[in-house]
């Protein structure tokens, strides 16, 4: 046996003897723990089983002594004679179904109303309860068997005192309650298999009698328990006693018991049962076995990990002598680097240096000893071909990666120099071999190699000279790498450098490199170059509707036809996005512009099948000409985007020459877009308000925000330059909301004010409403503000709500839930689908100016203001007309019916200060003399 076993094993024996009796010890504590745990667990559910038992018998009890003081009991005299009191009685025998009976008795004892016909006329005088009750108390009659009725029952009688004289009983109310709900109120608990502390629940009299036990027993139900001595000693015989014990239960089984007596509910003195709750001793400390296997678990635990400790005590001690053991195996095996690291001032130590240095002994020898074979096998192995030709140039030798590069055998390559392989045109063999000499290396040189099937090879080409001890020329080793799929690579990466990755088009670089290119060869020829620069119509809006995925391949497609377009030698590439351009070189004719960009338009007439999709989309071109427009790259890049801009202002789907001018117009668009990023920081917005007056009584019903931006410098904007702005950088949002908080603030002032209350009108942008946090947002600010959401009323163009009626439907509903209500603003200018309007929760429709502006005289506005009001009241809606100027307007509006109106000839758009002096003054905004009549009352 080895050192190390025995010391291992004495360790080990030394250590288990204690932990065996800890672990005995630990066990039989928790043993006796989890005894009494479970027995105080079948005692406490015992007891909640009898308690419940005792609630619902005096929910009985309480009801039969209520209906006893009902004043239909004083029938009770007469002996219902109208049959009242037999109805009230059934009905609350069917109404409280564990009744077998209810009776009313007169004093003499004769039952006169009954829930059951068969009782009415019986004498009950000489029976107990009658005389208890009778004697003006109540009573509960324990469980006995109703010959009747022929089942178990539990009999609870109340006397019937005239109301008319409370101390004078009239009668007696017996309630006889069905047993049968006593078993189901029992079997309703833990029991039989159902949850942790399932046990079988027995309810027994006071003498033994079994009214309700486990399914297993049904049969013994109503029984007297037969139970040992022992038993009935210990339960049945201790009076009031909660407790628990272990025992034989009914089948004189062991089994531990809880066992509890009944103790009644408040005024209800309770029926003196017991209730048993049994549970075979196997099953019931079942966790005991548990507890024994965590014990002796966790027991052998500890001893793995007293032997492991052992084991690494003692491979500590030995690890010395090992190590020498160990480093003399391998040593015999061959491995001359084998050594013992142990270091130590003792015995051990010096045996270990003395054997290390034994060990660099026969290394030396060993390495004076390696042969041929060794540099052989490293040259056949190389991944790198190896190829060592004589002075002349002949080959001599060889590895398998040359082999397999050139396809030769070996033999075929003896008879070949190294001139033979080469792929391309290279100096005489003599020559370069006579610098390498000279030399002595020749590195990383890119060549090729020709192989046996023709194919070119590039190679990273390197040699070298042998010599032998005495300096004289033994050979020449060359080295080659092939560089195949290193060059493929980064022909590969060039490409992707230079190229778009999803159209696979010239990209911005490739562009900018050819057009200086051309730019310099159109400069020494005179000659005209056109940079065509286009951006597709709408497409953000499919790429957000319908996906990237359709996007990317929409963009795809539109390259494959404009491909079409283009002339041989001309380039065409995708700077990003949506964004196209062209060059169109060697233009003799500024004609033939005008005809690639029709041509261009004309490829997108015909819709794009996508995924099963048709979609139709056009696309703005803008035109620079070299040199008129620019000498440099960057330059008619910049004026062809300008171009292209102004072409999407025109109305998009055509082409625009770049002319000086609208480099101011961008210029002063720029300007404007950056003095609107500082203008609420500025506090150069100011919120104006017109009012919008009912048709009828003229009196205020909403004011519609207007905002306003003056400049220090530029003096007033008008928002038709500045709100297109601020929607495509984005600022809406910003300025939007701010907007939405001070219309809802001052509101709120107004109100505050004690001035009468009207709805703010606040316009939202399409860029808003795309906001997925629009409703939390507005929700915000009306809880800020204070402002109640009835008082606010958002307008949205038909364009907005269109754009994708599925998802609008939600938001205005999330809008309509808050109590904001919602007008379709400019409506009758855009293009509205009627059964979507009508899902719409909208409020109202506002009547575009354009269409009021020329009535009475233009029929045909007329007659579709005239259509838009019938429609909008058959849906319900509220109709309002903005841009209402005289009183010939006023008037027809009111007599087709039109609900509210805006416009000049009440107001024009005031601050908020000028609103209020108006309000001050009793809210009268200005009516002509002449249209004074239209509003009787108003002044």
């Amino acid at each position: 046996m080895k050192i190390r076993t025995k010391i291992t094993l004495t360790f080990l024996v030394l250590s288990l003897v204690p932990l065996t009796m800890v672990s005995y010890v630990a066990y039989q504590n928790g043993k006796q723990a989890l005894k009494e745990n479970l027995g105080t667990t079948y005692q406490l559910l015992a007891q909640q089983t009898i308690d419940k038992i005792d609630r619902r018998l005096f929910e009985v009890y309480r009801n039969v002594g209520a209906w006893s003081e009902l004043e239909l009991m004083d029938e009770v005299i007469a002996g219902d004679v109208d049959g009242k009191m037999t109805t009230f009685l059934s009905s609350l025998s069917q109404q409280y179904g564990y009744f077998s009976s209810i009776n009313a008795m007169n004093k003499e004892g004769v039952v006169v109303a009954s829930s059951r016909p068969e009782f009415i006329g019986l004498d009950f005088k000489k029976n107990p309860f009658f005389k208890i009750a009778v004697a003006k108390k109540s009573h509960s009659e324990d469980l006995y068997f109703d010959s009747m009725g022929q089942e178990w029952v539990l009999s609870f009688s109340f006397p019937i005192t005239a109301k008319f004289q409370q101390n004078k009983v009239i009668g007696v109310l017996n309630a006889r309650w069905k047993a049968e709900e006593l078993v189901q109120l029992a079997q309703g608990l833990p029991h039989e298999g159902e949850g942790d502390f399932h046990a079988q629940v027995v309810l027994v009299q006071d003498e033994g009698l079994v009214i309700s036990g486990p399914s297993s027993r049904q049969a013994g139900l109503f029984e007297n328990l037969r139970i040992n001595d022992t038993l009935r000693k210990a339960i049945l015989g201790v009076s009031g006693g909660n407790g628990y014990l272990i025992g034989p239960d009914v089948e004189n089984k062991e089994a531990l018991i809880g066992y509890a007596r009944s103790k009644g509910y408040r005024d209800f003195p309770g029926m003196d049962w017991r209730i048993l709750v049994l549970k075979d001793v196997q099953t019931a400390f079942r966790s005991i076995d548990r507890l024994q296997w965590v014990v002796f678990s966790v027991a052998g635990i500890v001893a793995l990990i007293v032997f492991t400790l052992s084991f690494w005590v003692t491979r500590r001690m030995t690890e010395p002598i090992l190590q020498i053991s160990e480093a003399a195996s391998r040593i015999a095996k061959g491995d001359f680097e084998a050594r013992a690291e142990y270091q130590a001032k003792d015995e051990i130590g010096s045996l270990t240096q003395i054997f290390n240095q034994m060990t660099r002994d026969l290394k030396e020898q060993r390495a004076q000893l390696v042969d041929k074979h060794y540099v052989d096998s490293i040259i056949a192995n190389m991944m790198n071909s190896l190829i060592v030709i004589d002075p002349e140039g002949r080959i001599r030798r060889v590895n398998k990666s040359t082999v397999a590069l050139l396809a030769y055998t070996e033999e075929e390559l003896f008879e070949k120099s190294i001139d033979d392989i080469f792929g391309e045109k290279h100096p005489e063999t003599g020559a370069w071999i006579a610098d390498l000499l000279q030399q002595g290396f020749l590195r990383n040189t890119e060549t090729t190699y020709r192989n046996k099937g023709g194919r070119v090879i590039p190679v990273w080409f390197s040699c070298s000279v042998m010599r032998d001890t005495q300096d004289r020329v033994e050979g020449i080793v060359c080295v080659a790498q092939d560089i195949t799929e290193r060059k493929r690579s980064l022909a590969r990466l060039n490409h992707m450098a230079n190229h778009d990755t999803l159209t696979n088009l010239p990209n911005r670089t490739l562009f900018l490199d050819r057009l200086t290119q051309l730019l310099s060869g159109a400069h020494r020829r005179k000659r005209i170059v056109a940079i065509l620069s286009l951006d597709l119509d709408r497409f953000k809006n499919i790429n957000d509707t319908l996906g990237h995925v359709i996007g990317d391949l929409l963009l795809k497609g539109v390259s494959e036809r404009l491909m079409g377009c283009v002339r041989e030698g001309d380039t065409i590439a995708r700077l990003g996005g949506d964004e196209f351009v062209f060059i169109l070189d060697d233009i003799t004719r500024l004609e033939d512009i005008g005809k690639i960009s029709k041509k261009i338009l004309e490829k997108f007439k015909r819709p794009f099948l996508l995924k099963g999709k048709e979609l139709f989309i056009t696309t703005s071109i803008g035109i620079s000409l070299y040199p008129n427009d620019g000498a440099i790259a960057e330059t008619l890049l910049k004026n062809a985007d300008t171009a292209m801009y102004r072409a999407k202002e025109q109305g998009k789907n055509n082409y625009q020459l770049f002319a000086a001018d609208m480099n101011v117009k961008a210029e002063e668009y720029l300007k404007l877009e950056t003095h609107l990023r500082y203008a609420l920081e500025r506090d150069e917005l100011a919120l104006h308000y017109q009012p919008m007056v009912d048709c009828k009584t003229g009196e205020v019903v909403s004011m519609e925000v207007l905002l306003r931006w003056v400049h220090s410098e530029l003096g007033e904007i008008p928002p038709s330059k500045f709100i297109p702005i601020a929607e495509e950088t984005g600022l809406i949002g910003q300025i939007g909301h701010w907007v939405l908080k001070m219309a809802c603030a001052q509101n709120k002032a107004w109100q505050d004010a004690g001035f009468d209350t009207f709805r703010v009108a606040v316009n939202l942008s399409a860029r808003q409403f795309d906001d997925k946090k629009l409703a939390k947002r507005v929700q915000s600010v009306l809880g800020e503000t204070g402002l109640e959401p009835s008082y606010l009323e958002l307008e949205l163009t038909e364009g907005i709500v269109m754009k994708n009626p599925a998802v609008t439907v939600d938001i205005l509903r999330s809008f309509h839930v808050l109590g904001i209500e919602i007008s379709i603003d400019d409506f009758g200018t855009g293009y509205s689908s009627l059964s979507y309007l009508k899902r719409f929760p909208v409020n109202s429709l506002k009547i575009d100016r354009s269409f009021i502006q020329d009535i009475p005289n233009d029929l045909e506005d007329a007659a579709i203001i005239r259509a838009v009001i019938a429609m909008g009241h058959s849906l319900n809606l509220k109709i309002i007309a903005e841009g209402v100027e005289n009183v010939a307007q006023l008037e027809f509006l009111r007599a087709m019916q039109c609900d509210t109106i805006q416009g000049y000839l009440f107001s024009t758009p005031l601050p908020a200060e000028i609103i209020t002096e108006k309000l001050a003054q009793g809210g009268g905004f200005y009516v002509p003399e002449d249209a004074s009549e239209s509003f009787p009352g108003y002044a």
